[in-house]
């Protein structure tokens, strides 16, 4: 009975020890839940929060696509400019390109790093550029060539692909494609009188050899192919002839003895003598001063305002008038109160001139008569000093 006894106290306890440990366990957690209850405040502000959350996100992502489309379109845009420079080095012939000639194009550094960047892919992943056959330069290949064309460009293929009838149809279409100013002039020249030296070439087109447009059109000619040194050309000065390209067969070409060598001569007498007379005129011209011609509405409007001013004048010389004779008549004023003063003066003058030969008279006198004393003439002598000082302080107060 004790045994069994003991046992249900045992069991007594460690279920309340049990129950114990499970009610503070389930306070700790309703402590914890309890301060953190659903109330409509703070929903509102959970809500607040994660809609922050959520529209940040799809900021930042719309911020990064925008950069990643600007990049894409910065990457496009070089790639577009880098084969649009070396379709226009294709149009004019030149066959050994560098990086230097891209870049200079471009108006970048060779170390440029989109530009270094791009040049890469499309030089050696994309196949679009490579090397010449001609020399160690670059070219477009023929993809990049498809890439880079314009609608110019396929207009341009298509005119070429048509074949002309005639010379003068050959001759018409080089001469449709040529970009300087002075080529076509060059071109019709050598094609009139044959192989011509330097000299000649620029008298007859009347520009001076070291001009820019003579000397970058001739260069435009021979990187096309239509000009080249003639090969029987005699002497220290080259000439130069058109090639068998400009004529649509070696008999087109002209014989040099269907050439008027006598109007040639006269031609470039006169190119010379006005390229002489431009380069003298440049010479004096310096240091002057240009004369512009004036328009007549100018003209019009100058004389009006010429009348407007003489009467301007005209009133300013009335007002001078006026004031000159102001003071005139002031000055007249003054001069009458000098006057009258003076006059004042000479009679006080004339009373002392009387008084003092009064007083001569009598100082005669008493020298004569023994009863006359010195303190009298003492007196006397101070009456005159102050009579006479008075009379000079007023007349120096009224000038």
């Amino acid at each position: 009975m004790e045994k069994v006894a003991n046992s249900k106290l045992t069991i007594n306890v460690s279920f309340r020890i049990d129950r114990f440990f499970k009610t503070t366990s389930m306070g700790k957690r309703n402590s914890k839940t309890s301060g953190t209850k659903s109330t409509p405040a703070a929903t509102k502000k959970a809500k607040a929060t994660t809609s922050k959350k959520v529209i940040s996100n799809t900021k930042s992502k719309a911020v990064m696509k925008s950069t990643k489309d600007e990049a894409k379109d910065k990457v496009k845009e070089m790639d577009a400019k880098i084969l649009s420079v070396m379709f226009g080095y294709h149009m004019d012939h030149k066959a050994n390109v560098t990086v230097d000639d891209v870049a200079n194009g471009l108006g970048l550094h060779v170390r440029h790093k989109l530009f270094r960047n791009q040049w890469g892919i499309l030089k050696n992943t994309r196949n679009l550029i490579g090397k010449s056959t001609s020399g160690n330069g670059l070219v477009l290949t023929k993809k990049g060539l498809d890439e880079a064309t314009t609608p110019e460009y396929k207009e341009y293929l298509k005119d070429m692909a048509i074949v002309p009838k005639t010379n003068a149809e050959h001759q018409e279409k080089i001469k449709k494609y040529l970009k300087k100013s002075k080529s076509a002039a060059i071109f019709d020249f050598l094609l009139m009188y044959g192989s011509l030296s330097n000299a000649e070439l620029s008298a007859l087109v009347g520009q001076n050899a070291r001009s820019h447009a003579y000397f970058y059109s001739l260069k435009e000619l021979r990187a096309k192919g239509y000009v080249e040194i003639d090969p029987n050309s005699k002497g220290k000065e080259k000439k130069f002839r058109l090639t068998e390209k400009s004529f649509k067969t070696k008999e087109d070409r002209p014989n040099e003895t269907d050439i008027n060598t006598k109007e040639l001569a006269k031609l470039v007498a006169t190119g010379r003598a006005l390229i002489e007379s431009r380069q003298s005129s440049n010479k004096k011209g310096k240091g002057k001063k240009l004369k512009c011609e004036v328009s007549d509405d100018f003209k019009r409007e100058s004389m009006k305002l010429d009348k407007d001013n003489t009467k301007d004048i005209k009133i300013e010389e009335n007002l001078k008038d006026q004031v000159k004779n102001a003071d005139d008549s002031v000055s007249r004023n003054r001069n009458k109160k000098r006057s009258e003063s003076k006059v004042d003066s000479v009679k006080s003058s004339s009373e002392l001139a009387s008084l003092i030969s009064e007083d001569s008279d009598n100082s005669n006198a008493d020298d004569d008569s023994s009863n006359a004393t010195s303190e009298q003439q003492t007196k006397r002598r101070k009456i005159k000093k102050t009579v006479h000082d008075e009379l000079m302080v007023e007349t120096d107060a009224e000038f």
